[in-house]
C-alpha cells in the first residue's frame, strides 16, 4: 500500500510536466507553421512585385495614391482583410498515456487525482504517510522473521 500511494506522488506530477511540455511543443509548432505560411505569402508578393507590372500598378494606386489622368475614382467602402485571420486557431492535441497504462487505470474511479498527488499541500503528507507505512511494514516483517 505504501508503494501504491508513493509511486503516484512521484509519477503523476512528472506526467503533468511532460504533458505541459508536449502542449508547449505543439503551440510552438503551430506558431512556426503560421510563420512559414506568412513567409511564403510574403515571398509570393515579392515575386509578384518583381515580375508582374499589374501588381506594381495596383500597389502604386493603393498605397501611393497614384491615379492616371484618364481614370475615374469611385470610393468603395471595403473592409480590410487580414491574411493572418485565415490561420486556424491553436487547439492542443491530447497527450495520451501509453496503452497499457490506460488499460490499467481504466479500473480506477473517476476522481481528481491531481488534488492528491500533485497539489503541494497534500502531496508531502501522502508521501510521508506512504514512507511511514513502508517503514512499519519493514519493521513488522523483521520482527516476524526474528520470531520464526
Amino acid at each position: 500500500m505504501g508503494v501504491a500511494s508513493f509511486a503516484p506522488c512521484v509519477i503523476v506530477p512528472e506526467w503533468r510536466d511532460y504533458q505541459a511540455a508536449r502542449i508547449a511543443e505543439q503551440r510552438e509548432q503551430h506558431r512556426l507553421d503560421q510563420l512559414r505560411r506568412a513567409v511564403e505569402r510574403e515571398q509570393r508578393r515579392l515575386q509578384a512585385m518583381q515580375n508582374d507590372p499589374a501588381v506594381v500598378a495596383r500597389i502604386a494606386q493603393r498605397d501611393l495614391g497614384f491615379r492616371r489622368v484618364d481614370s475615374t475614382a469611385v470610393a468603395v467602402d471595403v473592409p480590410q482583410i487580414n491574411a493572418e485571420d485565415d490561420d486556424p486557431p491553436f487547439v492542443p492535441q491530447r497527450v495520451a498515456p501509453p496503452e497499457w497504462f490506460s488499460r490499467a487505470t481504466s479500473f480506477l474511479p473517476d476522481l481528481d487525482y491531481d488534488a492528491v498527488f500533485c497539489d503541494d499541500r497534500t502531496r508531502p503528507v501522502v508521501m510521508l504517510m506512504s514512507v511511514g507505512l513502508i517503514l512499519v511494514a519493514a519493521v513488522l516483517f523483521q520482527r516476524r522473521n526474528a520470531t520464526e
